[in-house]
């Protein structure tokens, strides 16, 4: 009997576990033999980005996405470099899906600074009237057809007649899902926003004061943006300016602004409260109104004294973000094939990333030749090739005796991202211990040998000492 009960339960385990799973499929032929990711943004500040699951579309364009242990609905996307295809994923889901029509793009598009990927909803088949999608999509087209229709006359007017009967009728669309009430609750406040911007205190007490903090939902999270932007130096904290003045660059300069947050009613959840002191400083550190000392001291300071994990992953990203590519910092590992950088220390490194499609590509490798034969012996020389093929670029080595260590990038675009490779030729310094000495440092055509004497005089100073 009681080996019996025992399997009864770990059944119904496993129908728990796979209720909280989404599955998302579909035909894509022209995607055959690609490697497609479904991703999530970690938090609506760092925009730090997550993979939740990868699939290789089959020959016939069959794919796959297998979501698991899903707690609560929150937006994803299908990551397809010239675009990203939104879609929610809730617990217990399955959907059909439609991808847009594959667009190739050239490396250095891509790789731009510029360059930003389109947004679009994805299509979906068979879509119940009872799916999240279905019913955020409905709300999203509602709003968007009456702001557009309307914009003039509500724009800025408060107690717009038109603007009361527009929510009124959207407040009667309730839904049985909580995450699509919380997104109509505070869309219904973005139009609120619109109409009257500066009725921030009405607003926060409304939709934010002793509410829980609803971060995965991108009403919610907007709507947040839009009145705590540049919260330190807007309107409702001019008073306190000279006290935030005074505090930012003090030793408890978190502890001091979370007291003087708690003069304000609003703010004695202490969730809220470091939410925005960390929204606060981010804006106040990006206007240069923080100092990074500042900055990097709340952060650090909210994350070890919060107890709400999405608030320290806020301030972990946001940190990572920071440190990332700082002189001083660790240089990311590279492994391509054999090759490892962090095998080369304790040699002090000139790292260059390379493309061959731009105009002078063959010029500048000839310029780089010709700095590594005066400093290649002290100094290590890693040059990484972005966009041509390694047969082709082996031809280009030995042709040009080239006599350093010239990897090709291959599959390998993390790295870029690692690095934060935007244009090329890019160039970085990292010495002996591996971390990074100069990033964005000078290229061969710009002095770059007056840095190298430096370095191998230091270099020297240190094996005699």
């Amino acid at each position: 009997m009681n080996k019996l009960l025992f399997f009864i339960l770990l059944i119904s385990s496993f129908n728990i576990k796979a209720q909280n799973n989404c599955t998302i499929h579909g035909l894509a032929k022209d995607y055959a033999n690609k490697k497609l990711y479904i991703k999530k943004n970690c938090d609506f500040i760092s925009k730090h980005n997550q993979i939740i699951d990868s699939t290789i579309v089959s020959e016939n364009g069959k794919f796959e996405f297998k979501i698991k242990n899903i707690k609560s609905s929150y937006l994803a996307y299908i990551d397809l470099k010239f675009c990203h295809a939104f879609i929610y994923v809730s617990p217990n889901s399955d959907y059909e899906v439609i991808l847009p029509r594959y667009r190739s793009l050239d490396f250095n598009i891509t790789n731009s600074v510029y360059f930003k990927p389109d947004e679009l909803i994805v299509a979906i088949k068979n879509l119940q009237d009872n799916d999240i999608n279905k019913q955020i999509i409905d709300i999203d087209n509602k709003i968007d057809d009456f702001i557009s229709e309307n914009y003039l006359r509500i724009y800025k007017k408060k107690q717009n007649p038109l603007l009361i009967k527009f929510i009124k009728e959207l407040e009667k669309e309730k839904s049985d899902i909580k995450f699509a009430n919380k997104y109509l609750e505070y869309s219904i406040a973005g139009l609120e926003y619109i109409s009257n911007p500066t009725n921030f205190d009405n607003l926060e007490t409304k939709y934010f004061k002793n509410k829980n903090l609803e971060l995965n939902n991108p009403a919610y999270t907007s709507l947040f943006r839009k009145l705590y932007r540049n919260f330190f130096y807007n309107r409702k904290m001019f008073k306190h300016k000279n006290k935030i003045e005074r505090i930012k660059d003090n030793k408890y300069s978190y502890k001091e602004l979370s007291n003087l947050l708690l003069k304000e009613e609003n703010y004695t959840d202490k969730n809220f409260r470091d939410l925005i002191i960390i929204i606060g400083a981010y804006d106040a550190f990006n206007s240069k109104l923080f100092s990074k000392t500042c900055y990097k001291k709340v952060l650090k300071e909210i994350s070890l004294t919060s107890r709400n994990k999405s608030i320290k992953n806020i301030c972990i990203n946001l940190l990572r973000n920071y440190n990332k590519l700082q002189n001083n910092s660790p240089a990311p590992e590279i492994s391509i094939g054999d090759f490892q950088l962090s095998k080369l220390k304790p040699k002090y490194i000139y790292l260059s990333f390379i493309s061959m499609k731009t105009r002078n590509s063959i010029s500048e490798l000839n310029q780089i030749s010709r700095v590594h034969r005066s400093f290649g012996k002290d100094i290590e020389f890693v040059s990484i090739v972005c966009d041509t093929e390694k047969k082709l670029m082996d031809e280009i080595i030995k042709k040009n005796k080239y006599s350093w260590k010239i990897l090709n990038l291959e599959n390998n675009k993390k790295i870029l991202n690692n690095y934060n490779i935007k244009s090329f030729p890019s160039y970085l310094i990292i010495d002996n211990k591996g971390n990074i000495k100069q990033n964005n440092a000078m290229g061969p055509r710009e002095n770059i040998e007056l840095e190298m004497i430096r370095i191998v005089r230091k270099i020297r100073q240190e094996k005699y000492k």
